[in-house]
C-alpha cells in the first residue's frame, strides 16, 4: 500500500510549496474502471481529495506547474490533462500521443507543458489557449 493506505503507481508529483503530494491511484472498479488521481497532505500523510478523469485508462504521469495553481496528467491513453489545482476540475485535454504518457514537465514561465510518450514523441502544448 501507499501513503495513507492508498495503493499509487506512476509518477509523483510534490506541489511547488511542498504542502502536497499527487500521484495517480490504482485503476479502480470492478465493472466500468475509474481514473483517479490522488491528492495527499505532506505533513500529515492525510489523503485530502480523490479526483476522477475522464480516462479511457490508467495514469500514469503527473506534475504541477511552478506556481502550484495547475496539475498536468499523463494516462495509458495517449491523453493529458490540465487541472485546476485548488478546485480540481478539468480545464483542458490534449490530444496527440499513440501511446502512453510517461513524462509531463512545465516551462519555467507555465505557459506550455511538454509530454513525453512511449510512442518516441515529445509534444509541446499551449497552457492558455482554447
Amino acid at each position: 500500500d501507499g501513503v495513507g493506505g492508498e495503493t499509487f503507481y506512476g509518477g509523483l508529483a510534490a506541489s511547488p510549496d511542498r504542502t502536497r503530494l499527487t500521484a495517480p491511484l490504482k485503476w479502480q472498479g470492478i465493472g466500468p474502471k475509474v481514473a483517479l488521481l490522488g491528492v495527499w497532505d505532506i505533513a500529515t500523510g492525510e489523503l485530502k481529495d480523490r479526483v476522477e478523469l475522464p480516462a479511457k485508462a490508467e495514469l500514469t504521469a503527473v506534475t504541477y506547474s511552478p506556481d502550484g495553481r495547475t496539475i498536468a496528467v499523463g494516462g495509458m491513453d495517449g491523453r493529458v490533462w490540465l487541472l485546476d489545482a485548488v478546485n480540481r476540475v478539468v480545464r483542458r485535454t490534449f490530444e496527440g500521443h499513440r501511446g502512453p504518457v510517461l513524462s509531463l514537465a512545465f516551462a519555467a514561465d507555465g505557459r506550455t507543458v511538454a509530454s513525453g510518450g512511449a510512442d518516441t514523441t515529445v509534444m509541446i502544448w499551449k497552457v492558455g489557449e482554447q
